[in-house]
Formats: C-alpha cells, sequence, structure tokens
C-alpha cells in the first residue's frame, strides 16, 4: 500500500494489492476451518476421556456400595446376636425379680417393663426394629448421597465441557471476524487513497 502511489494508475499493483486481500481472505477461512476442526477433535476426545472418566467413576461407586451393603448386612447380623443376648439376659434378671432377689439391682425406670415376659420381650423387639431402622436409612442416605454425588460431578464436568466448547468457537469466529474487519478497514484505506 505505501509503493501504491494515488496518483499513478498501475494496474499491476492495484491487482496484486486486491490479489493479496483476496488471499488473505482465503488464508482466513482456512484458519477458521482449521481452528474449528481442531475444536471438534478436542470435543471429541474429550467426550471419550468424559465416558471414559464416568465409566470408572461408576465402576468405583458400584464397589463402594457393595462393600457399604456389606457392612451394613454384618451390622444387621450383629444386631441380631446382640439382640439375643439382650433378651437371654433380660429374660434371667425377669426371672430374678420375679423371684425378688435382693440382689438385683434394676435402675428405675426399668421395674415399668418389667411386668412380665410379653412386655420385656415386647420392648425387646421394638429396640431391635428401631435399631434396625436406622442401620437401614443409614445405609439409604449413604448410598444415596454418593450415587447424586456422582451424577452431579458428571453434569457439572458434560456443563462446563460445553461452556468451555461454546467459549472457544465465540473466541475463534471473533479472531477471525477481528482480523477480517482489519484487513478490510486497511483496503478501504488504500481504496481511499486511490479516491483521494
Amino acid at each position: 500500500m505505501q509503493q501504491l502511489d494515488p496518483e499513478s494508475e498501475n494496474p499491476e499493483l492495484v491487482d496484486r494489492f486486491n490479489s493479496l486481500f483476496q488471499e488473505f481472505h482465503r488464508e482466513a477461512s482456512l484458519l477458521l476451518n482449521e481452528l474449528m476442526n481442531l475444536e471438534m477433535t478436542l470435543i471429541d476426545q474429550l467426550e471419550e476421556i468424559h465416558r471414559e472418566f464416568e465409566h470408572q467413576l461408576t465402576e468405583m461407586v458400584s464397589s463402594f456400595v457393595e462393600v457399604v451393603q456389606a457392612y451394613m448386612t454384618q451390622l444387621r447380623e450383629l444386631e441380631q446376636v446382640y439382640t439375643e443376648h439382650v433378651s437371654e439376659l433380660t429374660i434371667s434378671c425377669l426371672e430374678r425379680f420375679i423371684r425378688n432377689d435382693a440382689e438385683l439391682d434394676l435402675p428405675e425406670g426399668l421395674h415399668v417393663v418389667f411386668v412380665d415376659k410379653d412386655t420385656v420381650m415386647s420392648a425387646i423387639s421394638s429396640s431391635h426394629e428401631q435399631h434396625l431402622a436406622v442401620i437401614d436409612e443409614r445405609e439409604d442416605t449413604l448410598v444415596s448421597r454418593i450415587y447424586t454425588w456422582m451424577n452431579e460431578l458428571v453434569n457439572e464436568l458434560n456443563l462446563e465441557e460445553q461452556d468451555r466448547n461454546r467459549h472457544k468457537v465465540l473466541e475463534i469466529n471473533h479472531f477471525i471476524d477481528n482480523q477480517r474487519e482489519e484487513v478490510d478497514e486497511l483496503r478501504e484505506l488504500g481504496s481511499q487513497e486511490e479516491i483521494d
């Protein structure tokens, strides 16, 4: 453009000038296509990584849930053993209480339960059911929370990737548009100099 003399009518130089602008626009289009292709390749690779991550995480969570359920089963079995021991001891104490054994020192609130064998067994059964309900509730809460955490994490990663992709596509388009605008302004400036 500096060589282009507005006073001279050098068609070769003007043609060269126009040719360079057209070549720039072709190169900008090629660059846009190449950058978009690279972004698409990156998207495909990241989707594959996310699928593999989700698969591995799902397996880990499933293994964790199996271990939790195994421990909870053991805990239920231990609760059953505990209830059986308490039942045996309670029946023994009840028999001593009925015989009015002086050595038996019961806490004050227990006298209400020690009426007869059915009342005592009902109280033990009720206690056992409450313990099992607590164990079940803890298991459900733990399993529910781990699956919720996993789903939220996977969804969050997917949303972050979508946002990253949108941002990059906008950034690429913005960059190419700016480059084209600058060259078009340069061309207009050269054309204006020709007119002046």
